[in-house]
């Protein structure tokens, strides 16, 4: 009785670890990624990397599940127990392997989140604009002002094909404002960038 009674709690402890190790958040009203990241101790950049969200986490859904943990580590966790049954010197030279590994894959991805993350707001300010300013036309004229991003027609040099509009513009940009983002700020701000 006593054995069995050890059994069934031991599975059941077993489940609960299983169940809690594997550390999800269900979204609610008013939760964002940010939200989220900061009452679960988490970099953003990871919520977002390990949901594949888009548009900046922006896009979230009340009832939606989101994985704060990512499983392969569970993986490497049990890989590395099997270890500790080995001789000293064999366990101290793969952890301390993994532990590098572990730790720079994630420094690079996060890199490269960053980068996308950022390119990203960029591309939406940029789409932002346009919209705002053209409706996203390339031939919209308004007095002086032409096409997609209603730029002075004296930076177009005659040339309105839509390539030199992207070009003028990421240039105007770029050497007013500094970005894309920095010019929708001053755009909300002033009707105009």
């Amino acid at each position: 009785m006593a054995f069995t009674v050890i059994a069934v709690l031991s599975i059941f402890l077993i489940g609960l670890k299983i169940s809690t190790s594997a550390k999800q958040v269900t979204v609610k009203s008013g939760d964002t990624v940010s939200s989220i990241a900061k009452i679960n101790q988490l970099p953003i950049n990871r919520i977002i990397r390990l949901n594949n969200l888009k548009n900046d986490g922006n896009d979230l859904q009340i009832g939606q599940t989101l994985k704060l943990s990512n499983s392969k580590k569970k993986h490497n966790k049990k890989h590395n127990k099997k270890k500790v049954n080995k001789p000293k010197k064999q366990v101290t030279q793969p952890v301390s392997q993994n532990v590098e590994t572990q730790t720079e894959t994630p420094q690079m991805s996060e890199t490269t989140n960053n980068a996308s993350v950022q390119n990203n707001s960029e591309e939406q300010a940029k789409n932002w604009i346009a919209s705002h300013e053209s409706t996203n036309s390339y031939d919209a004229q308004n007095g002086r002002y032409v096409g997609k991003y209603q730029l002075d027609s004296s930076y177009l040099n005659g040339d309105y094909s839509p390539a030199n509009q992207e070009i003028v513009a990421n240039n105007y940009v770029t050497s007013r404002y500094g970005s894309w983002v920095n010019a929708q700020n001053f755009w909300m701000a002033n009707g105009w960038y």
